[in-house]
């Protein structure tokens, strides 16, 4: 059951990873990342395109569904 959730874990986060990849990608991720950067030179908030929090949670995914897989094991 165990390693069923971890490769789960880890098949969302590649999915998750992919697609934020591609909307970085595409026109609309690149006019996204121009507008946070000009937006942050006029007022200093920080702003993350749409496309960042695909990627982080890609990331996040995988590497908690490698912790999944691992934890517990015997060596």
């Amino acid at each position: 059951m165990k390693t069923l959730i971890a490769v789960m874990l880890i098949c969302t986060g590649v999915w998750f990873f992919h697609t934020g990849w591609m909307k970085r990608a595409s026109i609309k991720g690149k006019t996204q990342s121009t507008f946070a950067d000009v937006a942050r030179r006029f007022d200093g908030e920080t702003r993350v395109p749409e496309h960042s929090w695909y990627l982080v949670a890609g990331g996040v995914s995988v590497l908690a569904g490698v912790g999944v897989l691992y934890a517990g094991r015997k060596r």
